[in-house]
């Protein structure tokens, strides 16, 4: 049957990917994220010793985690679902233009191929919502620091886990069954790349002020001062990451429109 005015482009699975990101999207995605890097900064900067301000750092990374986590949620749910959970409505569009030469769909690899941006996506939401539940356990008044900085830890490790993850899914070109490394694709999309890479760099400084910042560690004002440095630097380059997502989503056309 020839394609006619009445006959839908993709059968009846005929939404678009991606879909396009309006105006008012970005500008929700983005307010969310840099809110994350902003309070993260700011909050570090209260565990310095001379400040101490415990009850405005705890308030500040709890509202900057429940930002990361709107953003991530956003991002994940809006195309970077599809092919992983409840994305029917796109498939035949979604085959079209990201799966040719993937594996057929009723194989074991050819499902992982179609979810694993998904995957991706999914498992940095779910680094951003261990964040909010460590940064609740931060209120003093909760009595729960410790176990707080213990989860701050491991959503530490899943944030820089699933950067990782971003940043080999660009660079990582495969030629047949040989996998080899092609760092100019980094450039094709700069802007996004600096943000995954600050995010990536973010996490890191974070994983390592949170073990400083165990009791066995933070023996003095010294050691409390070089944890802070740390979580100050993984504040700035989660702020830094927001403003190149600034960049990307205002400033270049490096996004689906």
């Amino acid at each position: 049957m020839p394609i006619s005015e009445s006959t839908p482009l993709f059968s009846n699975k005929n939404l678009k990917y991606p879909s396009p990101l309006s105006l008012y999207w970005r500008i929700f995605h983005w307010s969310n994220y840099i809110l994350g890097g902003v309070s993260f900064a700011v909050g570090s900067y209260q565990y310095f010793p001379a400040v101490s301000n415990y009850d405005l750092g705890a308030f500040l990374f709890t509202l900057g985690s429940v930002g990361f986590a709107l953003a991530d949620g956003t991002e994940w749910w809006t195309n970077n679902r599809v092919g992983c959970f409840y994305s029917s409505d796109f498939e035949d569009s979604f085959e079209r233009v990201v799966c040719t030469n993937y594996a057929a769909s009723d194989t074991l690899v050819g499902k992982y191929q179609r979810a694993e941006n998904g995957l991706n996506f999914f498992f940095s939401l779910i680094g951003s919502i261990i964040y909010v539940v460590g940064s609740v356990l931060f209120i003093p008044q909760l009595n729960s620091i410790v176990t707080g900085i213990q989860i701050f830890i491991v959503g530490s490790v899943v944030i820089v886990l699933s950067q990782s993850w971003k940043l080999w899914r660009i660079v990582a070109v495969k030629d047949g069954s040989s996998v080899y490394i092609k760092w100019k694709m980094l450039l094709l999309d700069s802007p996004g790349s600096f943000v995954d890479s600050f995010a990536l760099l973010g996490g890191i400084f974070y994983l390592i002020g949170s073990v400083l910042f165990l009791p066995q560690y933070d023996t003095s004002d010294d050691a409390t001062f070089i944890a802070a440095v740390w979580f100050q630097v993984g504040g700035l380059l989660f702020f830094f990451s927001g403003l190149a997502l600034g960049v990307r989503f205002f400033f270049t056309e490096n996004y689906p429109h």
